[in-house]
C-alpha cells in the first residue's frame, strides 16, 4: 500500500474529524515535512479537502461523488466529442496521467515490469514483465487504474 493509498484509508478511518498534518505524520510514521508535502499534493489533486483552523489545517477524506448534474453530463459528452485516440482507447490512464500521477513504459534496471503507474507516495502497480504488444501493456493498465479509481476514489 502506498503512501497516498495510507493517507487516503487513514483520513476515511478518522471521518467526520479528519486529521491534522501531526496526526498523518503520528499514522504514517514519517517527517512532518514528508507529510507537509503529500498534503499539499493530495490537495492540488482534489484527493483529499482541507481546511484552516488558525495555523493548524485539518484534513478531510474525499466525499462520497454525487450523480452528476445535467450541466456536468454535457460539459463530459463535449469533452468527449474532442478526445483523442488514446483518451478514447484508455481513458483511465488519461485521467491518471493527467489528475493523479505518471506512468513508466519499457524495461530498466529496477524494475521487471514493462509498465507501471505511480504518484507521488510511489509504485501503485506494475504490470507483467512482457506483452506481446504495447496495446496490451496499455490495455492492461487502464484496468488497473479503472480498479484503483473504484477502490480509492469509491467510483
Amino acid at each position: 500500500m502506498t503512501q497516498v493509498q495510507r493517507t487516503l484509508a487513514y483520513l476515511r478511518s478518522v471521518e467526520p474529524a479528519g486529521a491534522t498534518n501531526a496526526d498523518l505524520a503520528r499514522h504514517l510514521g514519517t517527517s512532518h515535512q514528508t507529510v507537509y508535502m503529500l498534503t499539499q499534493d493530495l490537495l492540488r489533486q482534489g484527493l483529499i479537502r482541507g481546511e484552516s483552523q488558525g495555523r493548524t489545517w485539518r484534513f478531510h477524506a474525499p466525499q462520497a461523488p454525487t450523480a452528476p448534474t445535467h450541466a456536468q453530463e454535457a460539459a463530459v459528452a463535449q469533452s468527449d466529442q474532442s478526445a483523442t485516440p488514446a483518451e478514447t482507447n484508455y481513458p483511465h490512464v488519461a485521467r491518471w496521467v493527467q489528475d493523479f500521477g505518471w506512468i513508466e513504459i519499457g524495461q530498466d534496471d529496477f524494475s521487471h515490469s514493462m509498465v507501471r503507474a505511480l504518484d507521488i507516495g510511489g509504485l501503485i502497480w506494475k504490470g507483467k514483465p512482457r506483452y506481446a504488444t504495447l496495446d496490451a501493456a496499455l490495455q492492461d493498465l487502464d484496468q488497473a487504474l479503472q480498479a484503483w479509481f473504484k477502490a480509492e476514489m469509491r467510483e
